[in-house]
């Protein structure tokens, strides 16, 4: 379900996400370190409950119906559309420029907004702050042999941006049923004449055995991206988090920081999850057929009690410039972990690929010369 036009009248169900400080008026926003509210101007806080009681699945069925839907609140939340990209995001209502987080084009932010979401069911707050996504990157930068040495001092940081990203999560119940041959290898010697004599020579060949067998198994919340935004060869890394540690969705967390909004819907979304499991399926079944090799493996497989729900994750973006160009960085604002490019220098790679070639011509004229046995 993409997000749609919301009905005036039902706008003034959607205050919960007002981001001023009731001591002083100031900003307030979520704060990794403390987990709580925190005003930057008066010190005020405010904690933030932390229990998952309230996250619930949703049956899924293609033409949906049973989602509850959510209502944004236009005065405190404003949305920008980056006409580069395509993002949509929102941010703080009082602020009135900004960067596209995801391709860092200027944009202008909309007015109002006028839309309405599948009620996010569950949400990871972020564990860490913009200080300590910085050391992840500075850690991150100095890595690796096969990078330029002067990456480290070089590369320079852009604006890091904190945004909630939205996923999907399915649950697939399974009933599989397989057959199929395993092949176990063994080894039969046969006497061969070759040169003039009688040479015992080691045959290999596979024993074939048939099996049978089923598959009882619960695909419990897999991941799918519900953001186009993020560049397809992160997609399946940043899925790392550690969904346990997930709270009833709360938008006060959401205070301070921007969040995009779905752009995948659930249908589309689900049908990336299925192919996930049959895969997953199959790779099973063939661990239970077993052997040292494998044919005519035949997979039945019925799926039963999926359901879905919509949650939001925790995720800094940015981008770092070396010599030029431009590489995009995201760091998993739950564990830390960082996902990105970089140069690869081509003189240690060279010089590496000349020690090699050098050492293998040495080893080959000592034994020509007769200085190694």
């Amino acid at each position: 379900m993409i997000p749609e036009a919301v009905p005036a009248e039902f706008l003034d169900k959607a205050k919960a996400l007002g981001s001023k400080c009731p001591s002083c008026g100031g900003s307030i926003g979520f704060d990794p370190k403390t987990t709580q509210l925190l005003c930057e101007y008066c010190g005020y806080n405010e904690s933030l409950p932390n229990k998952n009681d309230q996250i619930k699945e949703l049956k899924y069925s293609r033409n949906e119906g049973e989602e509850e839907l959510f209502y944004l609140d236009p005065e405190s939340k404003k949305a920008y559309h980056c006409n580069s990209c395509g993002a949509t995001v929102l941010v703080d209502a009082d602020q009135i420029k900004s960067n596209c987080s995801f391709c860092a084009s200027e944009v202008t932010l909309i007015d109002a907004f006028q839309q309405r979401i599948i009620k996010p069911a569950g949400i990871i707050p972020f564990y860490l702050g913009k200080k300590e996504a910085e050391n992840k990157f500075s850690d991150w930068i100095k890595q690796g042999w096969f990078h330029p040495s002067k990456l480290k001092d070089a590369a320079s940081l852009d604006a890091l941006v904190g945004i909630y990203t939205p996923f999907w999560t399915f649950d697939f119940q399974v009933y599989a049923e397989w057959c199929g041959e395993a092949g176990y290898y063994y080894t039969e010697y046969h006497n061969a004449y070759v040169n003039g004599k009688w040479v015992t020579k080691p045959v290999t060949k596979v024993r074939w055995v048939y099996r049978s067998g089923t598959l009882n198994h619960f695909f419990d919340d897999i991941l799918i991206a519900a953001s186009d935004m993020i560049d397809p060869k992160f997609r399946s890394k940043i899925a790392g988090y550690r969904l346990n540690e997930m709270v009833n969705f709360d938008t006060r967390f959401m205070m301070g920081w921007q969040s995009e909004l779905y752009n995948q819907n659930i249908q589309s979304c689900y049908e990336l999850a299925e192919r996930q499991v049959m895969e997953q399926v199959r790779h099973m079944c063939s661990g239970q057929l077993g052997g040292n090799t494998q044919r005519n493996l035949h997979v039945t497989t019925q799926l039963s009690q999926q359901t879905y729900k919509h949650v939001y994750l925790p995720l800094w973006i940015s981008a770092y410039k070396y010599q030029g160009k431009v590489y995009k960085i995201l760091i998993n604002g739950q564990t830390g972990k960082v996902y990105g490019d970089k140069p690869w220098s081509w003189i240690k790679i060279g010089l590496l690929i000349f020690l090699f070639l050098a050492l293998v011509f040495t080893i080959w004229w000592m034994r020509e010369y007769g200085l190694m046995d």
